[in-house]
């Protein structure tokens, strides 16, 4: 099914203003794949980022319903079905119509831009139609990467560690690992918890309550992001999300606040993480499927010491991913 009254309209528009390159910043919010066959008899030439997932389906985070689990890339038809119910009453053909209209879309691209290496190559994996030298990777930047760090990094305050979930407290951005971790430490008197953003997993964030310290900060801007690092002493991130991200911003606000992160060791999150190369010390990935392994990241390495020479730009944020000793 097309949607000809927006086609008829994209198409006048690329006339009126002799549009010569067109740059899609992926579909989700309802703009239709057909643009692209659109912008195609024109003679435009076409470039895709894929901020996300939606390319290859409606639920671009593919966290499935209801089991509220990462899908794995699904190709089940049943499971997607029940899936999609939850947006829509989808029926057993819908997302292999949707997944072939995708391809012949991606197909009339002349370029696709990922936001990391690990989008780039599960893309190219997902979608035959893209030819690997059509298709690059390109990181975003971050608008706090002049901030001042100063003062960022100033160690635990009187044996407290102040660790702060960053984002928003919900399922997708880890909300029950983050549960598990403070259950798992709630005997633990030298460990302060903050969530930075707000809370829609209320039934977690208030058991966690019941079991630790746990100060809700709600809502932030990212100018306002490391004025509340310093104002909180926050000595850890979190970033927790059970599914693979195609970048996270929130890292990259981490690195520039100077603040030591631990993620899962699932999509670019991940691979971010492990590119800085600070995994060291009896610090080691955590695999995604074994979140609930996560011990107390602070104690994989030592900090550096005072007088030490400033770590390198790649280097400040000392993001890890850490199992339990063996």
């Amino acid at each position: 099914s097309g949607h000809p009254e927006v086609e008829r309209t994209f198409d006048w528009l690329l006339n009126a203003f002799g549009i010569d390159v067109v740059h899609y910043h992926g579909f989700v919010g309802g703009f239709p794949p057909s643009l692209i066959e659109v912008a195609a008899r024109r003679g435009a030439r076409q470039v895709l980022t894929a901020h996300d997932w939606f390319f290859f389906c409606y639920n671009f985070t593919l966290f499935e319903k209801p089991q509220n689990v990462f899908c794995a890339w699904c190709r089940d038809d049943v499971r997607c079905m029940t899936c999609m119910s939850n947006h829509w009453q989808a029926d057993l053909t819908y997302q292999g119509h949707r997944r072939r209209q995708f391809a012949r879309a991606l197909a009339r691209l002349d370029l696709v831009v990922s936001p990391s290496e690990f989008v780039r190559r599960k893309l190219l994996e997902l979608t035959s139609e893209v030819a690997p030298e059509r298709c690059v990777a390109i990181e975003h930047g971050s608008p706090l990467a002049g901030v001042d760090a100063t003062g960022m990094r100033h160690g635990p305050a009187g044996g407290v560690v102040n660790v702060a979930i960053v984002g928003f407290f919900g399922l997708e951005k880890g909300s029950r690992v983050f549960l598990d971790l403070v259950r798992r430490m709630r005997s633990r008197s030298d460990v302060r918890w903050f969530v930075f953003g707000d809370v829609r997993d209320v039934e977690a964030f208030e058991e966690g309550r019941r079991l630790a310290p746990i100060e809700a900060i709600g809502t932030y801007t990212r100018e306002e992001l490391p004025d509340l690092v310093r104002r909180h002493r926050i000595d850890l991130a979190l970033l927790l999300s059970p599914w693979p991200e195609t970048y996270s911003y929130t890292l990259s606000e981490m690195i520039c606040c100077d603040v030591p992160v631990l993620g899962l060791d699932i999509g670019a999150l991940g691979e971010r993480i492990r590119a800085t190369g600070q995994c060291r010390g009896r610090g080691r990935r955590c695999p995604g499927r074994s979140a609930r392994k996560a011990h107390p990241p602070w104690r994989a390495s030592a900090p550096d010491s005072a007088g030490s020479r400033p770590p390198g730009p790649a280097a400040r944020s000392r993001p890890r991913s850490c199992s339990p000793p063996a």
